[in-house]
């Protein structure tokens, strides 16, 4: 855990309750809107050498039948841009800040659901959520994180509805 210990020493996962201060900007050149105001607002801060803190990533969990729903999961290359060679080079052993944000998340919330779910159509998000440890569904660009042993019955319903909400 190494890897992980000297990571935290650069990225400082923190929960906000109101993301658009930190990210509005950065979601809208990414997504083309604004930040979603409901749910769970998790940001990677980093300090930089002047000592302001910048947010280097960002994802976005919303309770939803006893499930997560993770979307909106972005990191800022600017920021990067920012860090000291010896910093880059720590993210990039590690496999990431957007890799390592998501197993965090997947760590940190698992008591408070049972499963994590996301929707990617990216190629390259795709590589680092299967990495972090989503699988893939029967439905196109539907992840899945069954953390929690749940009956099959309880699976194919809830691969059902997650489904029916299209991008999330």
């Amino acid at each position: 855990m190494e890897c992980n210990s000297n990571l935290l020493k650069i990225i400082n996962p923190v929960v906000v309750d109101d993301s658009h201060y930190f990210v509005k900007d950065l979601f809208q050149k990414k997504f083309g809107c604004a930040p979603p105001k409901q749910g769970i607002h998790l940001i990677g801060f980093y300090k930089n050498k002047d000592g302001y803190y910048l947010p280097a990533s960002y994802i976005c969990l919303t309770p939803f039948k006893k499930t997560l729903l993770v979307g909106g999961v972005m990191t800022d290359g600017r920021v990067i841009k920012q860090m000291s060679d010896e910093e880059k080079q720590i993210i990039t052993e590690c496999g990431g800040i957007y890799l390592n944000l998501l197993k965090y998340t997947f760590e940190r919330f698992a008591q408070d659901c049972d499963a994590f779910f996301g929707y990617c159509n990216n190629p390259r998000a795709l590589e680092v959520d299967l990495a972090a440890g989503f699988v893939e569904t029967e439905y196109q660009y539907l992840l899945v994180n069954f953390h929690k042993p749940l009956s099959a019955w309880r699976k194919k319903k809830l691969f059902k509805i997650v489904n029916k909400l299209g991008p999330f």
